[in-house]
């Protein structure tokens, strides 16, 4: 775009502002008057308070696109609560209803979507209509000017070549001129240790015992380590060292392009920057309850911070505006980005399993369009131009049962296993497995006999199941959103809860009871699906960001947080107790009257009734995902092992075509 067609362009906008600002007038039958702060319909009208009207406004301006909560908070100076009345009162002005939306949809975990058919333009004056027919005729004539020699841009991948090829995973890549500086670990995740690689020569040049991620700029540095059993950032620029207490030493971090701040993940979820001049710390992201924001990265121009915002089953792609914090949600695939780079101001590569497996993806934010870069699997990254880095892993792993003496394998093929789940007669073991290429759902007998696979999906991806008799409960995670489905195990399934609760997990008692983890309008909490008149709905048992579920054979309810280092348990009265510290918050389970979970002294056996507890196994085991599982009676304990972990590292040249720019 040429400055003097930019000024054309940006004139038309200015001269037609009003023609341009009245077309959104009419939301169904009911006329807009924000001045007056009025809906009328013939002799109907309705009032709405300012910031109502505030709220429905923004809405209108982005009919058919989905607004986040936060923006609307942000736009309307509201709280999370009182963001909640605001829609509530414009739907109830509306004549509209949450469950079945005639005009704003709730988009779970995100925000609102005012249907785009149900907004139109008041009935124009002539005069008005001619105005509006001239300037959006010249304003289509220069747009079509302007853009008329660009092309979607698109992107070239050269053949890649392998950096890394030895047992264990070369991780967290970091581009440091014609050097990648990246993590090594031992065959079982173990050791790790920070390395320096020439990309031309192949040959390491420099190597650290501690650091476990690195970000460069020029003679800058920063990295993570550990210290006192604490996550430490470092950062040295112009001869001055600066630290910070941080999240994880595996963790991300970025330097700002002026090299005056370095972003990085805070104890607790949110990013934060540390400061080199002044070696302050200031929080710039307020992720809500139950969500992490992990993998900052600054844009070319500093001027925007990218981070993916994540409850660690869906983590969606942001972009933070630095001058006021604005925060827009960029992808909404209900999947995962595992990392990503920017290429320039407006195109970002990540690693994403949008098409149900991970692997590179292209993508312009100014219009949406995405380009597929290939490369199934693929994951962490870093791009500085022309340069892509990225890890290409191959993972297995082995579902083992322990009978209270010793391990023994009874599912093991060359692919992933993981996820099992022992019917509650003992009779079935149902396991997730990459069998069939993408995730699905397998069975087989107690011991690991006569495999067969259940369910799968050509795109999306299946969590753990959960058993409600001979039947299997389980989650899908598509474009949809994310909802529950019941099987049985003739595979014959249907869906059982919508997208619109957003479930992200589920699971049964021993009485038939079904309860799930979701989001309403509300916010997230814990469900109890319940039969009312003939008509299933989802009951709030309590609020909050939970990630993981489970239900002992009592009908027991057991959850834990995100991010959370505690078990805690749900004695129907809305009050969670707590029933174990120091565990992890993803690798536990329970059944009978005994609770497994990982520990930092391994993963430990404990009496529920007692409080007795006892190692099963020492060191931490390498665990694979929700790998443990019991039996009914709490007295064998299944868990997925990784058998073998590769990751290589793989670098190739992104060429973006310049045609769109």
């Amino acid at each position: 775009m040429t400055l003097g067609n930019g000024r054309v362009l940006i004139g038309l906008f200015e001269s037609s502002s009003e023609v341009l600002r009245t077309p959104r007038e009419r939301i169904g039958r009911w006329q807009i008057d924000a001045a007056a702060n009025e809906l009328t319909a013939g002799e109907d009208k309705r009032r709405l308070t300012p910031k109502a009207m505030q709220v429905l406004q923004l809405l209108m301006g982005s009919r058919g696109q989905v607004v986040t909560r936060g923006r609307l908070i942000d736009h309307a100076a509201v709280s999370d609560e009182g963001l909640s009345r605001i829609i509530n009162e414009i739907r109830e002005a509306l004549g509209d209803e949450a469950r079945n939306p005639t005009f704003i949809e709730t988009i779970p975990r995100r925000g609102y979507r005012l249907r785009d058919e149900q907004v139109r333009p008041a009935a124009p004056r002539w005069r008005r209509a001619v105005l509006s027919v001239v300037a959006l005729a010249a304003l289509a004539w220069v747009v079509w000017m302007v853009l008329r020699p660009s092309q979607v841009a698109t992107a070239t991948l050269s053949q890649p070549t392998r950096l890394t090829a030895f047992s264990g995973a070369a991780v967290a890549p970091a581009i440091d001129g014609d050097h990648v500086w990246y993590v090594r670990r031992g065959p079982s995740r173990e050791d790790p240790s920070l390395q320096r690689l020439n990309l031309e020569t192949l040959e390491i040049e420099a190597r650290s015992e501690s650091a476990q991620a690195l970000a460069s700029l020029g003679d800058r540095l920063a990295w993570l380590d550990e210290y006192e059993g604490r996550c430490r950032l470092n950062a040295v620029a112009g001869g001055q060292s600066r630290n910070a207490e941080c999240a994880a030493a595996d963790g991300s971090l970025d330097w700002a392009p002026d090299g005056s701040a370095v972003a990085f993940e805070l104890p607790g979820g949110a990013l934060g920057l540390l400061s080199t001049a002044a070696g302050s710390v200031r929080h710039i992201t307020q992720p809500p309850a139950g969500f992490l924001d992990l993998d900052p990265r600054f844009d070319g121009r500093g001027e925007r911070l990218s981070f993916v915002r994540t409850d660690r089953v869906v983590g969606e792609l942001h972009v933070m505006h630095l001058e006021d914090n604005a925060v827009d949600l960029i992808t909404s695939d209900n999947q995962m980005v595992f990392d990503h780079a920017w290429v320039d101001h407006r195109h970002i590569v990540m690693s994403s399993d949008r098409s149900g497996m991970r692997r590179l993806w292209l993508l312009n934010i100014d219009d949406g369009n995405w380009q597929d870069l290939g490369h199934p699997g693929a994951m962490g990254l870093d791009y500085r131009a022309p340069d892509l880095v990225f890890e290409q892993p191959s993972f297995r792993a082995d579902i083992e049962l322990w009978d209270g003496r010793e391990s023994r394998p009874v599912v093991a093929s060359e692919r992933y296993d993981n996820h099992p789940r022992l019917a509650p007669d003992g009779r079935t073991l149902a396991f997730v497995s990459t069998r069939s290429e993408t995730g699905g759902i397998w069975v087989c007998g107690p011991e690991g006999e006569d495999p067969r696979r259940l369910q799968s999906l050509d795109s999306g991806r299946l969590t753990r199941p959960y058993w409600r008799d001979r039947d299997l409960m389980y989650i899908v995670f598509d474009r949809r959103g994310s909802h529950a489905w019941i099987s049985d195990l003739d595979g014959n399934r249907r869906e059982m809860i919508g997208p619109e609760l957003a479930p992200r997990e589920v699971a049964a008692a021993v009485d038939g009871r079904i309860y799930f983890l979701g989001s309403d309008e509300a916010g997230p909490a814990l469900f109890e699906w319940v039969n009312a008149g003939g008509r299933e709905e989802a009951r709030v048992l309590v609020r909050g960001g939970f990630q993981r579920l489970e239900i002992d054979g009592d009908g027991g309810v057991y959850l834990s947080r995100t991010g959370g280092k505690q078990i805690l348990r749900f004695d129907h009265s809305a009050r969670l107790e707590t029933v174990a510290k120091d565990s992890d918050a993803l690798h536990w389970t329970v059944a009978g009257e005994t609770l497994y979970f990982r520990s930092s002294d391994g993963l430990m056996r404990q009496n529920l009734r007692t409080g007795d507890r006892q190692a099963v196994s020492a060191p931490i085991p390498n665990t694979v995902g929700l790998g443990l599982s019991a039996s009914p009676d709490g007295q064998r304990l299944y868990v997925a092992r990784f058998r073998s972990v590769q990751v290589d590292l793989m670098h190739s040249r992104l060429a973006l075509d310049s045609a769109g720019e």
